[in-house]
Order: C-alpha cells, then sequence, then structure tokens
C-alpha cells in the first residue's frame, strides 16, 4: 500500500473512533483556529463546529484561549499523540 492509501486508511480508523466530523476537526487544528475560520474551511455551520469542539475539549483532544475577541482553538498533546499514533500505525 503506497503511503497516501495508507494514510487514508488510518484516517478511516480514527474517523470511525471519533467520528468523521470530529476526526476532521482534529486533524485540521495543525495551527490554531476559530470556530468561525473552521466552519468556512469545512463548510459546517458555526453551531456544528461548536458542538464537536466541545466534545474534543471535554475529551482533552483540544484546548481554547481567547486572543481579543476570538477564541483559538488548537490541538493538546493529547490531540497531537491520537493524530500521531493514527499515522504510526498499520
Amino acid at each position: 500500500m503506497d503511503q497516501r492509501a495508507q494514510e487514508l486508511h488510518l484516517g478511516v480508523r480514527l474517523a470511525a473512533l471519533i467520528g468523521r466530523t470530529r476526526a476532521t476537526l482534529l486533524a485540521t487544528l495543525a495551527q490554531p483556529a476559530s470556530t468561525t475560520h473552521l466552519s468556512h474551511r469545512l463548510a459546517l455551520t458555526p453551531g456544528a463546529v461548536s458542538q464537536h469542539l466541545t466534545v474534543l475539549h471535554h475529551c482533552g483532544l483540544v484546548a481554547r484561549s481567547r486572543v481579543g475577541r476570538s477564541v483559538l482553538y488548537r490541538r493538546t498533546r493529547n490531540g497531537d499523540a491520537l493524530i500521531g499514533h493514527q499515522k504510526q500505525e498499520g
């Protein structure tokens, strides 16, 4: 299996674990982002993004911090480990 196919397969496994939308959000948070930015990038409503981020936050996979008038979300070490682990497993 080539690397791209392997990454797709592993992404499917992560999605099966936490759900496709949450897996996509977690992967997208390689750089901090706001709910608005994420909703535009992923073509989801801000409310849906907010609900998924809340679940990821309660699970310790993302953290949030206020910067001016915005709240930025970023992956935590646990979120990084989950993303990194799913890329390394074969």
